[in-house]
């Protein structure tokens, strides 16, 4: 026991010595910035930047417990987390939900659940729709924009002049997201990526649609590790609406 203890000492005494001689920098060594990633992942990250606020219309279809739920939905949303969107199905109100970016409260109009008012600013949906989404991500896709996290340790890796990826990495070096992007430069793909696994969650946009001048995907699909998928239809969209004359729009009572 005293001969490993004796090893050990020796050995740190060893590790001290090649940091006062090296300056640790293996240990705080930080990866060089690609120029060229950090620009791209800013024009990502800016994609409709200035669209604050949007009112909409569409379909969300919902796939779990190997049971698949087609809705109507209707929102007013601002960037980045107020919303007001109700769900309809068969053209009857069936769920309303309204985030005033404090907290968040959910009615039921069919009695399938008891109001309910979740007092965080952007929680997680897990338990609302199954999938690992935050609402702020859903607000940031029905205001045009990618729900990116980012961060300064990005690389881009180039396919020719067709598709290409950015991938960006946390402090320790490990792959966090994914953009894939096609040969116009629109992001096709976003994966927030698990560690030591398959991502935990996945976003496809398609149906790239223009509206008063800005381009947003018409369809967005989510699917998780477990098969989950949530689809977000765009059929109608209006950016930068006024809500002036609409204080109250993103306060809703739990009696509805």
């Amino acid at each position: 026991m005293k001969k490993g203890l004796k090893c050990t000492g020796k050995f740190m005494v060893l590790l001290l010595c090649l940091c006062l001689g090296t300056g640790c920098s293996f240990l705080d060594k930080k990866p060089a910035k690609d120029i060229k990633a950090r620009h791209m992942a800013t024009k990502v990250q800016d994609t409709n930047r200035d669209i604050v606020t949007s009112r909409g219309t569409g379909n969300l279809i919902l796939t779990r417990n190997e049971k698949t739920e087609h809705y109507r939905m209707a929102w007013v949303a601002q960037w980045p987390l107020c919303l007001r969107m109700t769900l309809l199905s068969s053209g009857i109100p069936v769920e309303t939900i309204a985030a005033n970016g404090k907290s968040v409260t959910l009615v039921s109009h069919t009695g399938q659940h008891a109001p309910h008012t979740i007092n965080r600013a952007n929680p997680s949906l897990v338990k609302i729709i199954s999938l690992p989404v935050r609402l702020g991500e859903i607000i940031a896709l029905l205001t045009g924009k990618i729900p990116l996290r980012g961060s300064e340790n990005v690389i881009w890796q180039r396919d020719g002049d067709t598709a290409s990826t950015l991938i960006f990495k946390n402090w320790m070096g490990a792959p966090t997201e994914k953009i894939f992007l096609n040969k116009n430069r629109q992001v096709v793909d976003y994966w927030q990526l698990a560690s030591g696994g398959p991502p935990a969650i996945k976003l496809h946009f398609d149906e790239f649609k223009s509206f008063n001048g800005y381009t947003i995907a018409g369809k967005t699909i989510f699917t998780d590790n477990r098969n989950r998928k949530l689809v977000l239809e765009i059929t109608a969209f209006a950016p930068n609406i006024s809500l002036k004359n609409k204080p109250q729009i993103f306060h809703l009572t739990e009696s509805g």
